[in-house]
């Protein structure tokens, strides 16, 4: 897997992560729906 591919991984790991261990609210912040943001909007949809 070559090195930018894995460290997309690695981001995105670390990121379900930190959503996963939120106790009581969660906060996220990104410039626009694209990349792991744009994933995160597609599998929530209107829950956000």
């Amino acid at each position: 897997m070559p090195r930018q591919e894995r460290d997309i991984e690695a981001e995105h790991c670390l990121a379900y992560v930190g959503m996963t261990r939120a106790q009581d609210h969660l906060i996220m912040l990104h410039e626009e729906k694209k990349g792991y943001a744009s994933d995160v909007y597609e599998i929530l949809g209107d829950k956000l």
